[in-house]
């Protein structure tokens, strides 16, 4: 059983670790995406709608 006083130290300690893990996936999840498709278009997106698959890489190479 735990005293009063360590309850705060506790649940302090619950936040600060369970935020620092949401922190930590969201980076490398961020990040992983990034290197994954790195010099690549994300899959889904639309370049002003009528472009075919090919033509936006094309584009943006002439840029």
């Amino acid at each position: 059983m735990t005293s009063n006083h360590s309850l705060p130290r506790q649940i302090l300690a619950t936040l600060v670790g369970g935020f620092s893990l949401f922190l930590t996936v969201t980076i490398t999840w961020t990040l992983g995406y990034q290197l994954l498709y790195a010099g690549r278009i994300f899959p889904g997106v639309s370049v002003a709608g009528w472009m075919s698959p090919g033509f936006p890489s094309m584009t943006l190479r002439s840029d």
